[in-house]
């Protein structure tokens, strides 16, 4: 590459000719880690069994094709899922559930949606899902939902369809990727999850674990086809046991995420840029974490820890109130460094009655500043 190459590279970021895609998640210290969703990116959300790992990547993915639809001029996105562990309909329900919430203000659980209780028809409800079926099939237009069961077969169906959206030689018997044919697409594939994949061939299962970690995800797809990598992967059952010490007090630093924990590829990390870990306070019974009382919250508060960012920032735990019906994403304030943020923001989210009140205040400003409650009014249109 020369150095004209590379300005006119740069010159068309400078000038919003290409970009990344917006993280739109409510969260300051989430986007100070992740700054946007672009081209070669390599993401790692791992965690325990129900920590919320698929439901954060799916947020991602739907906020990468909100933007696209609405910027149809200056974006495009194609995406890619393999779902080996949740069926793509138990997906489609949360899709639904955001879309509900964005589009109508209705928050709907997944007991409802499924009708779990056996309930008589709900001519709402039907009204309501017909509202947002524009919305969802422009979601479905942008996305592809798989379940291939071996790193082989998902990596030899992206390939295939990678090799239709890039000018593709052949040259002394070598394949040579050249440039996407649409410059303005980003193509996110999504690996959920990596530890349920099988063995194939002469790779045991965590042998084929790790090739799709260091082989397709980091050499073919990423920098081969300047991919965007999502991989969701569990910690191992080891790593999700409470410790005490031996006065039977319940050690916490012992329950953060790290590289260690991972079920069958500890040395993922390296194969990836971006690295999170989810912990969710409740499973432990912790009752409180960073100064945040956790009975006040329940299995509604979790916290992401940036495991390893290569150009992200690394600190301590994201405090993250999680609404599981709307996929919504609020960071708790810290109530040790900004007390009367973090009662605000209590009483804000119906977690206490009474208190500060900085939505009346001065202070109005700031507060909606940090924490704006309409995560920038995305919607799929």
């Amino acid at each position: 590459m020369t150095s004209e190459e590379l300005y006119q590279q740069l010159h068309k970021r400078w000038t919003n000719q290409v970009n990344g895609f917006p993280i739109l998640i409510d969260s300051p210290s989430f986007k100070d880690s992740l700054e946007e969703l672009d081209d070669k990116q390599r993401i790692l959300i791992a965690g325990g069994s129900g920590s919320g790992k698929s439901t954060l990547a799916l947020r991602l993915v739907i906020d990468a094709i909100s933007h696209a639809l609405r910027n149809p001029s200056i974006a495009d996105v194609f995406v890619i899922w393999n779902s080996l562990e949740v069926g793509i309909d138990e997906i489609l329900v949360q899709v639904v559930q955001f879309l509900m919430y964005k589009k109508l203000g209705k928050t709907y659980t997944r007991k409802k949606l499924l009708n779990k209780a056996h309930e008589s028809f709900d001519e709402q409800l039907d009204k309501d899902f017909k509202a947002i079926q524009k919305s969802l099939d422009a979601f479905l237009s942008k996305i592809r939902f798989v379940r291939l069961f071996t790193p082989l077969e998902f990596a030899n169906y992206c390939t295939a369809i990678l090799d239709d959206l890039h000018y593709v030689e052949i040259k002394q018997g070598k394949k040579i990727v050249g440039e996407r044919k649409n410059p303005l697409m980003k193509v996110v594939l999504v690996s959920d999850t990596n530890d349920s994949y099988e063995g194939y061939d002469k790779y045991s299962k965590t042998e084929a674990v790790k090739r799709w970690n260091k082989y397709y995800t980091n050499k073919i797809f990423a920098n081969t086809y300047k991919a965007t990598m999502i991989n969701v992967q569990q910690f191992s059952v080891d790593a999700q046991q409470a410790m005490y010490n031996n006065k039977g007090q319940l050690v916490i630093a012992k329950l953060i995420p790290n590289s260690q924990g991972l079920a069958e590829d500890r040395t993922s990390t390296r194969d990836h840029n971006y690295n999170y870990g989810i912990f969710s306070p409740q499973r432990f019974n912790v009752p409180e974490i960073d100064g945040i009382k956790t009975e006040l919250f329940g299995n509604r508060l979790n916290f992401i820890y940036p495991i390893k960012m290569n150009f992200g920032a690394i600190g301590k735990g994201i405090p993250l109130l999680t609404n599981f019906n709307t996929l919504q994403y609020n960071e708790i304030p810290s109530p040790l460094t900004s007390p009367t943020l973090y009662e605000a923001f209590l009483k804000q989210h119906n977690l206490i009655t009474s208190g500060v009140n900085l939505l009346q205040s001065p202070a109005k400003l700031q507060f909606q500043q940090l924490f704006n409650k309409e995560n920038g009014n995305i919607e799929l249109e």
